[in-house]
C-alpha cells in the first residue's frame, strides 16, 4: 500500500541501491577510555566497529574534576557532564538518576541541593524514585534513587562539574514553570513558551504553530489521534513537569486502529519539548488450544498494519521560508521552495544489506521477509527535494551513511525545529517539510520498502520514539548526563553487589583485580590481542550487532543470536544481560555500556513485553518473550521466540528499573511492572503454589515440577522479578508469591540434596546457582525491609550451597594464581559417569567449563557470607578463576566469542567480586 495524501509528501520509495562508502567516524564517534570521570556523553554508543587497540590507549584520561567545594554536612557527590560537541550547550536540561547508600538516612529530597565548581547553588529538582526497604512515597525511609533534574552549561568538547549535597533547598529557577489545568485545555507555561493540550484530543499546541500538532496513520484509510483521551500530571517540580496523554488514532467514523501515549517533558525556562511518543497494539493475542498464545509471527493474528505513520507539525512562520538538514557532517541549507525530505532508509553501515543478501550454509539466498531490514533499499540516508520528494529521479540536496535526524524551517515569523533521538539506528526515518511550512515526522515512514509495504504491530507490540519539538533554532537531540564517579555507584549499593576493577589487596587476584575476569570484560568492546583473523566469529559485541544489522525500529538496542541458527535471531535480554551493561557501566564509567544498557532497557520495554490484559486475565499477559528454542531464524518471528512466553526464559527486570532510576525513562519503569505483574499471577496460580493462596486456580503456568531437571530455572527467574518488583513498590502482592515459591522451594524437599538416589533424573547445577542468585535477593530484601526470616530460607539456602561443594563438585589442575573447580552441565541422580575422552560425554564426572562457573562464585560467595565459613569464599574463588579464564570452553583464547557468553561474564561474577575484595 502507497499513501497519496499530498499532505503528508507522498511517493515512491528510490528503488536503486548505492555501496556504502568507506566510514569515516566523527570525532564524537570514536571509540573512548573508560577512565572514572568518563560519562555517557563521550561516546553515542555502538555505532561503529571499536579500535582492535586497547581503550585505554586511544585517548588520554579524562581531566581530573576540581576540587570539591565545600559542603554542609559529608554528602558531597562529584556530577561530571561531558559536551562532546564542538558548540557550547548553555543552560540545557539534565535528568540524571543518583543513588544515595542506605547509611546515609536522608529521607527528604528537599534537604537536597546542587552546587557548582565553585560552590554557588544552581536551581535544581529532586524526585525520589526508590526508598530503602519502602516504597518511593514512604517519606520516612531512606531515599536509594533520586532524580536530578537542572540545567547546565558546558563549552565545546569540554566538561562540567557539579555537586549533589545537603544543604537544600535549591533557589528557584529564573523562570517558573507553571501549569494550569483548564475547562478544555492543559496549558504548561514555562517561562518563555506556552503550550497547551487539548483535552479533546489530546493535540499540542504552542509558539510558531498554525495549528496544534497531531499524528496521523495510514492504513485502509486515514486514522487521526483522537479522543477521548486521558490526560495525567505524572510529574509537576520546578524544573520540569510530565505530562501523559494517553489515546487512540481513529479513523473519521470512530473505528479505533492503534492505542498511543505521549509523554511530553516540560522544562522551566525552555522553549523546547521533549516527547515520547509510544504507538501502542494492546490487541489481545489470539488464543489457541489449550489456551497457548498464538500471536509470536509478523502477521499474525491481532496485527495491525500501517503504510506510515507520522506526526504533523504546521508552523506559521510567515513567508521567505528556508530550511536546515541535520545529515551527516555539516547540515545542508537553502530555500524551501519545494518540498523536502530527510529519509534513512538503512543503517548505513558496511553491512546495511545483510538481510537481502542473507544466505544458507550452502551458499543459497534465504528469504528473511518479513523481517524489516530485508525490504532496505539503499545504503544510508537521502535528503531530496521536489512536488514529491521520495519519488524517483527527484533532486538530491545531501546524501551519505548516518543522517543527525533534525529539520528545521525558518521565516520571517522565527524557526521550528523537530528530530528524532538514534535517528539512523531506529531506521526508516523520515524527516519531511512542506513548502507551506508544515514538518511531518514519519516514525513508520511510506517511503520504505516496495509499494506494497507496511509496518506491521503484533498484538501486543509496542514502539517508543523520543521526538525534539522546538519552537526555535536546532538543539542537540541526545541530552546530557550527569555521572557521579563509579566508586559512588559501586559504593552505594543501589545497583546491587560489584566492586571495582583492579581493587587491591593480598592475594594475586586482590593485587591485580582479577586480570582474567578484566581482560576478558574489556575484551567484549575492544578486540583482544589474542584475536585472530582466521577465527570464526566475531572480534568484539560492536562487531557483532553492527554485522548482523541489529538496527532498525524493532530491533535497536538487542543483540543478536550470533552463536546459532544464521546468526540474525535476537537474544532478549538473555539472562539479564541489561543489568550486567549496567553494572560494568558503573564500575569502569566506561560510557559504551551506558549507551548499550539504554538502548537495551528501551527496546525491552517496548518490543520483548506482550503487553496485553486479556478479560478474564490470562498467563501470558505481561510476559517477556525470551530466547527458548534454539536454532530459529527468527525471520518470521522477531523477538517472540515461539517457546519464550514461559518465566523460564522471561527476562530484562532490573535492567528496565536501572533505565528509569538513572535516566528518567518512564515507559521502561510501566513494562517492568507490566512483566512483575504477569510474574505475580502465574505465580499464584501455579499449581505447586495451591495449598498458600485459596483463590489458586492452577492454572498459572509459572514453575516447573521441582527443583531438578530445568525446573531451577523458571524458579529463579519467576523469584528475582518478584522481588525487584517488592524493592520497587512494597506491594505486598509480590511478597506473598516470593515467600510462597521460596517455601515451596526447600532444599530439604528435593530428592537430591542427601546426594545420589539411583533414579534416571538429573539437576543442572548451574540452573541451581541462578536460583541462588534469586535467593540471595531475597534475602537482602528480607532484611532490607526488615523482615524476618520466617521459612528459614537462610538454611535452605546453605543447604544447597553444602550439597553443590559436596556432591556436584570437580576439582581441576590448579594454574598458576591457584585452585580451579566446576561443576558437571547435569547431575544425574543415579551418579552416571562419562568418559573423559568424549567431548560430548554426560557424567557427573564431567566438568563443564565456562563462564557460567562465575555464577556459582557468587552462590559460593553468599554462602560465606551467610555462614561466616570460608571455605565457600575459598570454593568461590576456584570457580571465579576456572569462569573468568575460560569462559567459553577450557583453553579458549579469551576474546569475544558470542553474545551468550558476553551476558554471562557480564552479569555473574559481581557478589564474589564484592565479597572478594571485602576479605575475609
Amino acid at each position: 500500500m502507497r499513501r497519496r495524501a499530498v499532505a503528508l509528501l507522498s511517493g515512491l520509495v528510490i528503488l536503486s541501491a548505492l555501496a556504502c562508502d568507506v566510514l569515516t567516524p566523527a570525532p564524537e564517534d570514536l571509540p573512548t577510555a573508560p577512565p572514572e570521570t568518563v560519562t555517557p556523553e563521550d561516546q553515542p554508543g555502538p555505532t561503529l566497529p571499536p579500535s582492535p587497540v586497547p581503550a585505554a590507549t586511544q585517548t588520554p584520561a579524562a581531566e581530573p574534576p576540581p576540587k570539591a567545594p565545600p559542603a554542609p554536612t559529608g554528602l558531597n557527590v562529584p556530577l561530571r557532564i561531558h559536551n562532546p560537541l564542538e558548540a557550547a550547550r548553555t543552560d540545557e536540561p539534565v535528568t540524571s538518576g543518583v543513588p544515595l547508600p542506605r547509611d546515609l538516612d536522608l529521607t527528604d529530597p528537599g534537604h537536597l541541593r546542587l552546587v557548582d565548581s565553585a560552590g554557588s547553588p544552581v536551581p535544581a529538582q529532586f524526585t525520589v524514585l526508590a526508598r530503602w526497604g519502602a516504597s518511593a512515597d514512604d517519606d520516612a525511609a531512606p531515599i536509594r534513587w533520586v532524580l536530578a533534574d537542572f540545567q547546565a552549561t558546558v563549552g565545546p568538547q569540554e566538561a562540567a562539574h557539579y555537586f549533589l549535597q545537603e544543604g537544600g533547598p535549591d533557589p528557584a529557577p529564573a523562570h517558573a514553570l507553571v501549569i494550569t489545568d483548564g475547562a478544555d485545555a492543559l496549558t504548561i507555561d514555562t517561562g518563555v513558551a506556552q503550550w497547551s493540550i487539548s483535552k479533546a484530543d489530546g493535540d499540542l499546541d504552542g509558539p510558531g504553530l498554525g495549528g496544534p500538532i497531531f499524528s496521523q496513520a495510514l492504513s485502509a484509510t486515514t486514522y487521526e489521534a483522537a479522543g477521548p483521551i486521558t490526560v495525567h500530571v505524572a510529574l509537576e517540580g520546578p524544573m520540569r513537569a510530565s505530562i501523559h496523554v494517553r489515546g487512540t488514532y481513529r479513523d473519521f467514523m470512530g473505528t479505533p486502529l492503534l492505542e498511543y501515549t505521549s509523554r511530553y517533558w516540560f522544562t522551566a525556562g525552555q522553549p523546547t519539548v521533549r516527547l515520547f511518543h509510544t504507538v501502542e497494539n494492546n490487541t489481545p493475542c489470539p488464543l489457541v488450544e489449550y489456551g497457548q498464545l498464538d500471536c509470536y509471527d509478523v502477521g499474525s493474528g491481532g496485527s495491525v498494519e500501517i503504510a506510515d505513520l507520522s506526526l504533523i507539525v504546521p508552523t506559521d512562520l510567515g513567508g521567505d521560508l528556508t530550511y536546515e538538514a541535520g545529515g551527516e557532517g555539516e547540515p545542508v541549507s537553502g530555500p524551501l521552495t519545494e518540498n523536502l525530505a530527510l529519509y534513512q532508509d538503512s543503517a548505513g553501515t558496511d553491512h546495511w544489506d545483510t538481510y537481502p543478501t542473507l544466505t544458507g550454509w550452502e551458499g543459497d539466498p534465504l528469504d528473511t521477509r518479513p523481517r524489516m531490514q530485508s525490504y532496505v533499499a539503499f545504503c544510508g540516508y537521502r535528503t531530496t527535494s521536489g512536488p514529491v520528494p521520495a519519488d524517483p529521479g527527484a533532486p538530491v540536496v545531501d546524501r551519505g551513511d548516518h543522517a543527525a535526524g533534525w529539520l528545521s524551517i525558518s521565516g520571517e515569523n522565527g524557526s521550528w525545529t523537530v528530530g528524532v533521538r538514534d535517528f539512523w539506528q531506529n531506521f526508516p526515518k523520515a524527516l519531511r517539510a512542506r513548502t507551506v511550512g508544515v514538518l511531518e515526522i514519519g516514525l513508520f515512514p511510506d517511503e520504505f520498502g516496495p509499494p506494497e509495504h507496511t509496518f506491521t504491530l503484533r498484538a501486543g507490540e509496542h514502539k517508543t520514539h523520543e521526538i525534539i519539538l522546538s519552537p526555535g533554532q536546532p538543539v542537540p537531540l541526545s541530552p546530557l548526563f550527569a555521572s557521579a564517579p563509579p566508586a559512588w555507584y559501586v559504593e552505594s549499593g543501589a545497583l546491587g553487589l560489584t566492586a571495582l576493577p583492579n581493587a587491591t589487596g593480598d592475594s594475586p587476584e586482590r593485587a591485580a583485580g582479577w586480570p582474567d575476569y578484566e581482560d576478558y570484560v574489556t575484551h567484549q568492546l575492544d578486540t583482544a590481542p589474542t584475536y585472530e583473523d582466521w577465527m570464526d566469529w566475531y572480534p568484539n559485541l560492536p562487531t557483532a550487532i553492527e554485522s548482523t544489522d541489529f538496527y532498525g525500529i524493532f530491533d535497536y538496542g538487542d543483540w543478536p543470536i550470533d552463536y546459532e541458527g544464521y546468526g540474525v535471531a535476537p537474544l532478549n535480554a538473555k539472562y539479564d544481560n541489561d543489568h550486567g551493561m549496567w553494572l560494568q557501566w558503573a564500575r569502569t564509567g566506561d560510557p559504551r555500556w551506558f549507551h548499550l544498557a539504554e538502548a537495551m532497557g528501551r527496546h525491552t520495554a517496548d518490543v520483548d513485553i506482550l503487553h496485553n490484559l486479556h478479560t478474564p486475565r490470562h498467563w501470558g499477559d505481561g510476559i517477556a518473550f525470551g530466547h527458548s528454542y534454539h536454532d530459529e531464524d527468527g525471520f518470521l518471528n522477531p523477538h517472540r521466540n515461539y517457546g519464550g512466553s514461559h518465566p523460564d526464559t522471561a527476562f530484562g527486570m532490573k535492567g528496565m528499573l536501572l533505565t528509569t532510576y538513572l535516566t528518567g525513562y518512564e515507559k521502561a519503569y510501566e513494562a517492568a511492572l507490566e512483566l512483575a505483574d504477569c510474574i505475580e499471577y502465574r505465580l499464584h496460580n501455579d499449581y505447586n503454589l495451591c495449598t498458600y493462596f485459596p483463590d489458586c486456580s492452577g492454572e498459572g503456568y509459572g514453575l516447573g515440577e521441582g527443583m531438578f531437571d530445568a525446573g531451577c530455572r523458571p524458579a529463579a527467574n519467576g523469584l528475582s522479578i518478584a522481588v525487584a518488583a517488592y524493592r520497587a513498590t512494597a506491594d505486598p502482592r509480590y511478597l506473598a508469591v516470593a515467600d510462597a515459591l521460596v517455601d515451596w522451594a526447600q532444599a530439604e524437599e528435593q530428592p537430591y540434596i542427601e546426594g545420589p538416589t539411583g533414579e534416571d533424573r538429573m539437576m543442572r547445577p548451574w540452573m541451581l546457582n541462578m536460583y541462588l542468585r534469586a535467593l540471595a535477593d531475597y534475602l537482602e530484601m528480607r532484611g532490607e525491609f526488615g523482615l524476618p526470616d520466617a521459612t528459614d530460607a537462610t538454611g535452605s539456602y546453605l543447604s544447597y550451597a553444602h550439597w553443590l561443594r559436596t556432591y556436584a563438585w570437580l576439582d581441576l589442575e590448579p594454574v598458576d594464581t591457584g585452585a580451579r573447580a566446576a561443576y558437571p552441565y547435569e547431575w544425574w541422580f543415579d551418579g552416571r559417569q562419562g568418559d573423559l575422552n568424549d567431548e560430548w560425554a554426560i557424567g557427573n564426572n564431567v566438568p563443564s567449563i565456562n563462564n557460567w562457573l562465575l555464577l556459582g562464585a557468587d552462590a559460593m560467595a553468599t554462602a560465606y557470607r551467610l555462614s561466616g565459613d570460608a571455605d565457600y569464599l575459598e570454593r568461590g574463588a576456584a570457580l571465579f578463576r576456572t569462569g573468568s579464564r575460560d569462559p567459553w570452553f577450557e583453553g579458549d583464547a579469551n576474546t569475544y566469542s558470542s553474545t551468550k557468553e558476553t551476558a554471562n561474564g557480564i552479569t555473574f561474577g559481581h557478589t564474589f567480586l564484592h565479597q572478594w575484595t571485602q576479605g575475609q
